[in-house]
């Protein structure tokens, strides 16, 4: 029989917004998709504004170029596969526990408490936690597991939810205006480069 309990909203201490400014000192190139190839076509075009048409950098780049560069600073484990034999860290649940890394397990750090995913938020998996603290939480398991001398069992991971919203950056109205002098430049410097090419080959 279902129990009832009383489970209110969490109420919202405040928005912390930081706002600045983004130097490109190297080459950056962010891909933007493309319906399809044409012929003298562009195979890996820059993301663009879809209304001025100009290069940004998309919240969600940022973003996870934070996630992966703190990943880092903090030592965190790999403990997740990100495609192509790579690999990142996760929390597989808001709980410490073990996750199951092709046979091996790999420790990580509880949602809850990992300060990487208080912030960024991690998206659950199926991993092995103490089996107190799954019977305390009243969670499903069917498979228990003793790990270093403690009993732990088999739960279907849950999501923590992100703090942390990173807008899109777009360029700034002086260099809107350096990268259309810079095309210009570029496109005067082709048209010379094909009259000095054509003039080399003039029949005489």
């Amino acid at each position: 029989m279902a129990q009832v309990i009383d489970k209110p909203q969490r109420n919202l201490l405040g928005k912390i917004i930081i706002k600045s400014d983004i130097v490109v000192k190297t080459g950056l190139h962010i891909g933007g998709g493309a319906e399809n190839l044409d012929i003298g076509g562009l195979d890996k075009p820059v993301i663009r504004d879809p209304i001025t048409l100009q290069p940004y950098l998309p919240g969600s780049s940022i973003k996870g170029k934070l996630r992966s560069l703190l990943e880092r600073m903090l030592n965190k484990p790999l403990n997740r596969s990100g495609g192509s034999g790579t690999y990142r860290y996760e929390s597989d649940d808001v709980e410490t526990g073990y996750s199951d890394v092709q046979g091996n397990l790999v420790l990580f750090q509880g949602a809850k408490t990992c300060e990487l995913s208080r912030v960024f938020g991690s998206t659950g998996k199926d991993c092995w936690i103490e089996k107190t603290v799954a019977d305390s939480q009243q969670l499903d398991y069917k498979q228990t597991k003793t790990i270093e001398g403690t009993e732990y069992v088999k739960i279907k991971g849950r999501n923590y939810s992100a703090r942390l919203i990173v807008r899109d950056a777009h360029l700034k109205a002086d260099s809107a205006q350096l990268s259309h002098l810079l095309i210009l430049k570029k496109f005067i410097e082709f048209i010379v480069a094909v009259f000095l090419y054509l003039y080399r080959f003039k029949p005489n």
